[in-house]
């Protein structure tokens, strides 16, 4: 195969800083107090049939074996040996998701098991004299307190307290993961967006609770957010990250730092994918304010009259009110202060790369305008394919030189002399490729024209799951830092085919003009069923596959 186009170079951005989806690798981060804090709904036969509960972890927890007495008084009783306390300990660990903690003597372990059981214990008792109370006064069924069903109506009802958004934070920290995957799956996210608009919006006629509550709203986002799966569910809903902007008109500095922090996290989220909806969202924050025409007029503004708050001579004269409370001494506005030079660095630092390599959007690989009339005819849309991309090579667009003849030409017609020949292709493409609108002929017209291949530093989500539909293989680089291996006249091999599996890597052999190889790894996230589409040439050929041979069988039974 022929490295055709060369380096699509597109814009590179810093790696993304979230920590590693703690769900994926079948744990969650441990804070400094989760140990102490460690609470969560066992999995018990409810008594609490008048309750609507519909939140029930999915896991049955080992403790259950363990009888308590039916008094008043929690008991649980050690169990005779060490083995029993160690398999109680290990399910502790795997329903909270903890990593694992060296050093535990078996006593320290018996003392988790232990308050572990008796905050079940509390939270049970608790549900039971809910459950009591609706039943003697004849109450409707109402949500059981701490669930998350519980909270988010709170949050809807806006009679939410700072004090309950708070115990919010510990149980989206502490919980089980079955909870903290059922907040989320409940639009949790969304709610709590939603909330921090609300309270924005009241501007600086904000109260004291608003402001306390509006805080507590944010480390809730935060807590949320450092899960990688939480974070692209959030994702699906791009409003969240205007309503998170939205609340920097906040006279809070410890919260504005903390949305800061938020936002710029987001920029370098998978590789910046959000870097235009941040943008976007400080522009409604600048026109929210009367500050319209630049997104970073009404936070530079704030900033400003932040700094100018700071009193005079070092002393309370002119100090704001959020200075004052602070006693003069307010830590919180040098945070805030390098918060926002960090994120204006991560904004010029763009701009500087993107004015370097140019992004490779859907547009670059297949441009709309006068072209989208022949949306449907692939033969003729297939001649916009790869136009607008610059190759790394020479920098131009639309250039690239045929590796048989050493001529010159448009990419489609390089393209189309190869596949009437058989001849396989690839792209090599940099960050982010395929970033932009969710135009499915941007997959399509490579595998049109006989493309193999994509292979690149990252994808936009969208754009490589359209091109595992169409048959073709998008692969990324396992060391980003390989990009810079390849050159334009590179003859490639694609090894470990036969052994295609999830999460195997396969292997690029780099065939040099001047006699030379070089083996590249290459990652992947193809499943099980994208797979199938690979070896059948498309999703729809498979489909197609598999509805023949259910004919067959039909007629055949016949």
């Amino acid at each position: 195969m022929d490295t055709l186009f060369g380096k699509r170079k597109n814009r590179p951005r810093q790696a993304s800083i979230i920590a590693q989806d703690a769900a994926d690798r079948g744990m969650r981060p441990l804070s400094s107090a989760s140990v102490a804090t460690t609470r969560s709904d066992a999995t018990r036969s409810s008594r609490h049939a008048p309750s609507i509960s519909p939140f029930e972890p999915h896991h049955h927890h080992l403790s259950s074996l363990y009888k308590h007495s039916p008094s008043d008084e929690f008991s649980f009783p050690r169990p005779e040996n060490d083995e029993e306390i160690e398999m109680l300990f290990e399910n502790i660990m795997r329903m909270r998701g903890l990593e694992d903690i060296p050093h535990l003597s078996i006593d320290q372990k018996w003392h988790i098991v232990y308050n572990d059981e008796q905050m079940r214990w509390v939270d049970e008792r608790r549900r039971e004299e809910q459950s009591r109370k609706q039943n003697e006064t004849g109450q409707a069924a109402a949500f059981i307190e701490g669930t998350p069903e519980w909270y988010i109506k709170k949050f809807m009802d806006r009679t939410i307290t700072p004090k309950q958004a708070s115990s919010l934070q510990v149980s989206l920290r502490s919980k089980e993961m079955s909870w903290f995957r059922h907040f989320v799956a409940m639009q949790g996210t969304s709610v709590l967006g939603q909330a921090l608009q609300n309270i924005s919006r009241k501007g600086v006629q904000r109260r004291k609770d608003d402001i306390e509550l509006e805080y507590e709203i944010a480390k809730c986002l935060k807590q949320i957010l450092n899960h990688q799966f939480a974070a692209n569910d959030a994702l699906n809903h791009p409003m969240i990250l205007t309503q998170i902007a939205s609340a920097l008109n906040t006279p809070n500095l410890p919260t504005r730092k903390l949305l800061l922090d938020l936002l710029c996290f987001l920029e370098y989220y998978n590789d910046g994918q959000c870097h235009n909806l941040v943008i976007s969202a400080l522009e409604a924050l600048s026109a929210a304010n009367n500050e319209a025409g630049n997104p970073y007029a009404f936070w530079f503004k704030s900033l400003e009259s932040a700094l100018a708050g700071r009193g005079k001579m070092g002393t309370l004269v002119g100090a704001s009110d959020e200075v004052r409370r602070h006693g003069g001494v307010d830590p919180s506005l040098n945070d805030y202060t390098v918060a926002l030079q960090h994120h204006i660095h991560k904004r010029d630092h763009d701009q500087h790369r993107r004015r370097r390599h140019p992004e490779c959007t859907t547009d670059h690989i297949s441009a709309g305008g006068p072209w989208l009339k022949y949306r449907g005819h692939l033969e003729n849309i297939s001649q916009n394919c790869l136009i607008g991309a610059i190759n790394a090579e020479n920098g131009e667009a639309n250039k690239v030189k045929n590796q048989v003849t050493g001529e010159y030409g448009p990419v489609p017609e390089t393209a189309k002399w190869y596949r009437e020949r058989g001849i396989k292709w690839v792209v090599i493409g940099d960050h982010n490729y395929g970033e932009g609108s969710s135009r499915e002929h941007a997959a399509l017209e490579p595998r049109f024209l006989g493309g193999f291949a994509v292979i690149t530093r990252s994808f936009a989500r969208i754009h490589e799951t359209n091109l595992k539909k169409q048959g073709m293989l998008a692969l990324t680089f396992a060391n980003p830092d390989d990009y810079d291996k390849v050159r334009p006249s590179d003859r490639i091999d694609i090894l470990g085919l036969e052994s295609f599996a999830p999460g195997k890597n396969l292997t690029m052999v780099l065939k040099h003009e001047d006699g030379t190889k070089e083996e590249i790894p290459l990652a992947h996230s193809f499943n099980e069923g994208q797979i199938e589409w690979f070896k059948a040439g498309s999703a729809l050929n498979l489909m197609a596959s598999k509805f023949k041979q259910q004919k067959q069988q039909e007629a055949s039974q016949q």
